[in-house]
């Protein structure tokens, strides 16, 4: 009787595990997904008062898109103890899905594969230096 409770108990475990780290991943991505958005907002601030010119753009839009999958990359590997460089990577994956569905919703049509691919490597670039980043070194024996 006691094995059928200690499996059941290892099983409630690992399904506790798996949902703290894509909540993680999900903070992560949603913080990524503002960081971004602010971004966008003063650069179109610098754009209306003419310190920028609009042929910049495309740039600024990656740019933007980097920064926020950095930020929401680094918040995710930091509640976490190992695997920083996937967590990050998957946060910006998170980011850019958040970025994707808002676009969706609010334009009504997805955007072009090119913006699409330039934006979602942007997210996952900014992820992955976060990954590494955060990444621990690993502890060297002593003999």
């Amino acid at each position: 009787m006691s094995g059928v409770r200690e499996k059941k108990r290892q099983e409630e475990q690992g399904t506790a595990a798996w949902m703290s780290v894509m909540l993680d991943l999900l903070r992560g991505g949603a913080l990524g997904t503002a960081v971004s958005v602010l971004a966008l907002a003063v650069l179109a601030l610098l754009v209306s008062g003419g310190m920028m010119s609009i042929a910049m753009g495309e740039h600024a839009v990656v740019g933007a898109c980097l920064l926020g999958g950095l930020a929401g990359g680094i918040f995710a590997a930091a509640r976490r103890k190992s695997g920083a460089l996937p967590i990050g990577v998957c946060a910006g994956a998170v980011m850019f899905l958040l970025l994707l569905t808002a676009g969706t919703i609010m334009y009504g049509t997805a955007p072009g594969v090119g913006e699409m691919g330039t934006v979602g490597g942007a997210c996952l670039c900014g992820g992955g230096v976060a990954g590494t980043l955060m990444s621990r070194p690993k502890k060297r024996k002593r003999r």
